[in-house]
């Protein structure tokens, strides 16, 4: 996962991440953000890559914010990359189920 301007991914140094994490049934998460001024926030997106995906999935970011505190910067891809964990997890889970029931026609097969 990659968080880009454009078509730059930005430097591992901007960025927040939380590491891979795992969820309670089996999957995994990784949450990435960073602090965006308003005056720079157009061309934002977040671009996922995985081995389960038959193409890389691209997010943009909408430029949406709630700042009613005043403060300039925004952090981008909360929202953004909670959808693409739950899909990602959505995605590992039903592939392990799909793994685990051929194993069981193959066996029931062989008997």
């Amino acid at each position: 996962m990659r968080l880009r301007r454009f078509t730059t991914s930005l430097p591992d140094h901007l960025l927040t991440s939380s590491g891979v994490r795992p969820n309670g049934d089996g999957t995994y998460q990784l949450r990435k953000s960073v602090d965006v001024q308003e005056e720079d926030a157009a061309g934002f997106n977040c671009y996922v890559e995985h081995s389960s995906f038959s193409r890389s999935v691209i997010k943009p970011w909408d430029g949406e914010h709630s700042d009613s505190s005043g403060v300039n910067g925004v952090i981008i891809g909360a929202v953004v990359v909670v959808f693409v964990a739950v899909v990602c997890g959505f995605i590992v889970y039903k592939k392990k189920n799909e793994d685990i029931e051929m194993v069981e026609e193959e066996q029931q097969e062989e008997e």
